[in-house]
């Protein structure tokens, strides 16, 4: 037979435990600990961990990084931008000055009244600190504001070329001679002007009159390089000179060669035939004698055993200098083996690629 289930009774004591409250544990300190190791973490730093893999800038960034670096050495270079912030450093006020006292000297312009088929063209100051750290300021015309059918037809001027200037050197080096270097100072201010052109007065020239009439070739004129190379050529062909029909710009003398790049230029030669041509050049056109030559047109010359040797290294260091590539590594190749020309979109045209 199946056994019964067995009821066992309770007593009073045991039925008054079951009815008590059941005590908890107190976790008091389990707290007060956890707080504590909370603000420990809150002081100590957290550390995390990095990658040792080499980051690389997207290749399309260098570009941009050229343009950002000429943008910012372009707005802290120290030439001012406009007249009232050179006129606040007393070197650039006598630089001002220097700049009016030759045009009074030469006649640059003459007070008068514009006539009714006339406009007056604007002018602007040009500020420049030279390699030497002479500071020089210059009023140029704003000749694009001149229509183009109001002008001459042929307003070319011509420069010497670099082949020009390579054979002289050689031919310098062959013969022994010396080789001097010249400057003209306000080159373009000794030739006079054929037609009519007016400007209003420029800031700086305590004038009455408004309006100005120019008798001399103003910088900033399309015009202006035409007349100075013709008042500048016909002086070489009264000193007995003669222009090379294969360069313009180079003047053949007896027994001594004069080549011209706008206002600067190299003579070699004999050396008292020098010394003649310089000195009357000098009561012409107040010709510089800037001695042997050292550095023309961002070339460095030096000659030693018989021979010159041109290097551009100042051009190269002002070059690296101006785009913040002072410490770039130098390569011996142009660029990368296969590199593969692709053609932009967009092209920002605000890059200065030609001087790069």
């Amino acid at each position: 037979m199946p056994s019964c289930p067995t009821i066992t009774s309770t007593t009073n004591s045991e039925k008054a435990d079951l009815q008590a409250p059941i005590q908890l544990p107190d976790n008091s300190d389990v707290s007060s600990s956890d707080e504590e190791e909370d603000r420990q973490n809150e002081k100590s730093p957290i550390k995390v961990s990095k990658s040792g893999r080499v980051l690389k800038k997207p290749s399309r960034l260098d570009e941009f990084e050229l343009y950002s670096a000429y943008c910012m050495l372009s707005s802290t270079t120290q030439e001012p931008k406009t007249f009232e912030e050179a006129r606040q450093n007393d070197e650039w006020k006598a630089a001002i000055k220097n700049e009016l006292d030759s045009h009074k000297e030469l006649g640059t312009w003459t007070p008068a009244k514009l006539p009714e088929n006339k406009e007056a063209i604007d002018t602007k100051w040009v500020f420049k600190i030279k390699e030497d750290g002479t500071k020089k300021a210059r009023l140029v015309a704003r000749g694009f504001q001149i229509p183009y059918n109001k002008l001459e037809e042929f307003t070319y001027a011509p420069v010497c070329r670099m082949s020009t200037i390579r054979i002289l050197i050689s031919q310098a080096v062959i013969h022994d001679w010396p080789m001097r270097q010249i400057d003209v100072p306000t080159a373009f201010l000794n030739g006079k002007l054929e037609s009519d052109v007016f400007i209003k007065t420029p800031k700086g020239l305590n004038c009455d009159s408004h309006i100005l009439k120019l008798n001399r070739a103003l910088y900033g004129l399309r015009e202006s390089p035409k007349c100075w190379n013709d008042c500048f050529s016909k002086e070489m062909e009264r000193l007995g000179f003669k222009r090379s029909p294969y360069d313009y710009c180079l003047y053949v003398g007896p027994d001594v060669f004069l080549c011209l790049f706008v206002d600067d230029g190299i003579i070699t030669g004999n050396s008292s035939k020098i010394d003649a041509v310089i000195g009357a050049l000098h009561k012409r056109f107040r010709v510089k004698d800037l001695g042997n030559v050292s550095s023309f047109l961002g070339m460095q010359f030096s000659k030693a055993n018989g021979s010159i040797t041109v290097v551009q290294s100042k051009m190269i260091d002002r070059i690296l200098k101006e785009f913040k590539m002072e410490q770039c590594r130098p390569v011996s190749t142009p660029m990368d083996t296969g590199f593969q020309v692709e053609e932009l979109k967009i092209v920002d045209r605000d890059i200065p690629y030609r001087r790069l």
